[in-house]
């Protein structure tokens, strides 16, 4: 099934991080995905995506920005893990900075993109700026990191009104201090995971290990995708000239740059731009929704079918794409249909904890107390302790108490 957006509703944009809603979709926004693939011809490069002057690149963040910190703040970081005498001491104490439970711990939400510094001074922020910040710090006190992207399956968020494809990268930590003696418990070489989109089915996903410059062109991505959702066309170009320049092999680039050429009713340059995200990654799902949009409003019903159909065939056993379509049907009112969706997805896959949240507050709304009370205890469950898990079991106690569910 083939799930379509019309001109004027929702456009999916890539979030890592979409499509735009005519049903574009633009890739950005949380985090994203690299693949490994040769290099884009310069000359698409060039006429698709010219080189910003330095004048215009003043305008954005420049690559240095996006990762630096305040040197107080790193001071101060620093402070806090000096007292500490072995790596694996420090280790913990950077990982409570991050996580720690009090009112001024980290938060993920799914929203504006920053930088790391912006990030710290919030406290909270999407998985890729929450990415950046934590690499920053890790870097800042000499633990050695990895950056991962991690390969979900096509999954959409919805906001203000826009949907996104969100996609996922977290941090390798290795604690590495060269002048501490072998002897040490946590030896080099020992590392752990820093993910702030913990309790989403991802743990099990597979991954590629990305470069700092990737980073850079993910975040320039999301930043493009966020302006051009606000309506700024300008800066959206911009943005995605530097993502382009940072990194050309990125489909999403691509794709996101399509829809930019499609607003402005510069088709052959939107279709030439969604063929090449699909040089780069012929199952990109997204691009070949949108390029199919395009086909049909041209009249290429063939060609967009065959799109269609591969589209099809790639989604019909992804679980976060149903768990996209019973969020959809709510929001639409059509619960009857949202059910199915939801539990089309648990039969696929019955780990992910979003899922069954969603079916619990369908089922609450429908006055269904126990049937929600075992979604959301399932959903507590596949939560790793912490905030979140904390929260559901409130909710799941305030449901026993109010309902008197057993």
């Amino acid at each position: 099934m083939l799930k379509k957006n019309t001109e004027g509703t929702a456009m999916k944009f890539r979030l890592k991080p979409i499509a735009f809603a005519i049903v574009v979709s633009l890739s950005g926004v949380g985090c994203q995905q690299v693949p490994d693939h040769p290099l884009v011809e310069q000359a698409r490069i060039d006429q698709l995506l010219p080189q910003p002057s330095k004048e215009e690149l003043a305008a954005i963040e420049s690559p240095e920005q996006i990762f630096a910190l305040p040197e107080q703040a790193i001071q101060a970081f620093r402070g806090k893990l000096a007292i500490y005498d072995s790596t694996q001491e420090r280790s913990y104490a950077l990982l409570n900075f991050i996580f720690k439970e009090n009112n001024d711990a980290m938060q993920y939400i799914n929203g504006e993109t920053l930088t790391a510094a912006e990030a710290l001074k919030r406290g909270q922020a999407n998985c890729l700026s929450l990415t950046i910040l934590a690499y920053s710090l890790a870097n800042s006190v000499g633990f050695k990191t990895e950056f991962r992207d991690v390969k979900i399956p096509e999954y959409w968020i919805t906001r203000n009104g826009e949907s996104f494809l969100n996609g996922h990268v977290n941090l390798q930590v290795q604690a590495i201090y060269p002048e501490e003696k072998p002897n040490i418990a946590y030896s080099a070489g020992s590392s752990y995971i820093i993910d702030f989109e913990r309790g989403v089915g991802l743990g099990r996903l597979p991954y590629k290990v990305i470069n700092k410059q990737d980073m850079v062109a993910l975040f320039y991505n999301n930043k493009a995708a966020e302006t051009m959702e606000a309506g700024d066309y300008q800066k959206a170009m911009l943005y995605l000239r530097a993502a382009g320049r940072a990194q050309p092999t990125l489909p999403d680039t691509w794709n996101n740059l399509a829809v930019w050429y499609k607003r402005q009713g510069q088709l052959p340059l939107a279709e030439q731009a969604y063929l090449q995200s699909l040089q780069l990654d012929p199952n990109h799902s997204n691009t070949m929704a949108n390029l199919a949009i395009l086909y049909t409003e041209q009249g290429k019903v063939a060609q967009a079918e065959l799109l269609e159909r591969k589209v099809e065939r790639n989604r019909e056993q992804n679980p976060y794409y149903f768990l996209m379509l019973g969020n959809e049907a709510v929001s639409q009112q059509q619960f009857a249909e949202a059910q199915k969706f939801y539990q089309r997805s648990l039969t696929i896959n019955d780990q992910i904890a979003e899922t069954h949240f969603s079916l619990a507050k369908l089922f609450l709304q429908q006055g269904r107390y126990d049937a929600a009370a075992s979604h959301l205890n399932k959903a507590r469950l596949l939560t790793s302790p912490g905030r979140e898990r904390d929260v559901l079991q409130h909710k799941l106690d305030l449901l026993h108490t109010v309902a008197h569910v057993d």
